[in-house]
């Protein structure tokens, strides 16, 4: 990712949750270049994360090659909430090459394995009545 020039060309992605439910969610930013401490145009950049426009978290990447940034977190979400995770230039745009990697899954209802480990109770309990005969 990189940001553009001008304010406001921030470099964004986004994730539309196409259903309602318990998502994890994890995501990394990484600063990725390397010229910006020896010619003086690094000053690092912001990124964050947002639900709905909404700051969930944020963090200024410094200018050294490799500073990172996680945030991990279990989020309800409606059908259509929008996760945007967003870099910022911080000042100048020079030298903010940044990695981007997220995880969001869809979490299982607790209701649902709950039902799962009584069905595989059930199974077991049926094997073993067969294996007693």
């Amino acid at each position: 990712m990189h940001p553009g020039p001008d304010a406001g060309e921030d470099a964004i992605v986004l994730f539309t949750a196409p259903t309602s439910g318990t998502y994890t969610l994890s995501d990394f930013f990484t600063h990725r270049d390397t010229g910006g401490s020896s010619n003086g145009n690094a000053d690092g950049q912001n990124v964050g994360t947002y639900l709905n426009g909404s700051l969930l978290d944020g963090a200024h990447l410094g200018t050294t090659y490799g500073d990172t940034h996680l945030f991990k977190d279990t989020l309800f979400l409606n059908a259509g909430d929008v996760l945007a995770f967003d870099l910022n230039k911080n000042g100048t745009y020079y030298n903010d090459s940044t990695g981007f990697d997220a995880s969001i899954a869809l979490a299982p209802e607790p209701s649902s394995m709950l039902l799962f480990g009584t069905g595989i109770m059930g199974l077991a309990g049926a094997v073993r009545r067969r294996l007693k005969r």
